[in-house]
């Protein structure tokens, strides 16, 4: 089994609130993106991917039906890419994989991954209504993912938590950055 990590900067992990996140959605939407702790009542359901890992491409057509089984439960999924154009870009990566939700332009993590990734691609995480992080991993468990769904959706949605803001270091260097560095990307 070969292992790809790049980013260890992980700011949330399960049990925490998250408080927001934005997002530049560069396929199936238009605009930014945009996650309230204080007034999300979805369950959301995030996907972190690079285009040049093939286990990242293998897994978006089983996403694509995770998001057709809950897209009318009050699940909100968003897949978030990391190194567009290596081979797919935003557009190019959707249509090749026939995905219909959000795919937002995460480059370098710098939106959503760096809060939850933990140096390894494929990341998934299943935030409940109530805003905390209830599933937070690497690798593709379609069925520890579909259950954190679930279990997610029967959690009470809640009027507001107080969150204490958290953020990434934005002055250290990840391993992700030394990879590309290494391969030549940057």
């Amino acid at each position: 089994m070969l292992v790809i990590q790049f980013a260890h900067s992980q700011v949330f992990e399960v049990g925490d609130y998250v408080n927001d996140l934005v997002g530049t959605v560069c396929e199936n939407g238009i605009g930014d993106w945009k996650f309230s702790s204080s007034e999300n009542k979805k369950v959301l359901f995030i996907s972190s991917f690079a285009t040049w890992w093939k286990p990242c491409q293998s897994e978006a057509q089983t996403i694509e039906k995770i998001y057709k089984q809950f897209k009318d439960k009050d699940v909100e999924v968003i897949g978030a890419g990391i190194d567009w154009n290596q081979p797919y870009g935003c557009g190019e990566w959707a249509k090749k994989f026939r995905l219909s939700f959000p795919i937002l332009d995460d480059s370098k993590g710098r939106q959503i991954y760096n809060y939850f990734g933990d140096g390894i691609v494929p990341y998934n995480v299943v935030i409940d209504r109530s805003g905390k992080l209830i599933y937070s991993d690497s690798g593709f468990k379609k069925k520890e993912i579909v259950n954190a769904i679930r279990s997610a959706l029967k959690t009470p949605k809640i009027q507001s938590v107080f969150l204490k803001k958290k953020i990434p270091r934005a002055h250290h260097k990840t391993r992700y950055q030394v990879l590309r560095k290494n391969k030549g990307y940057d």
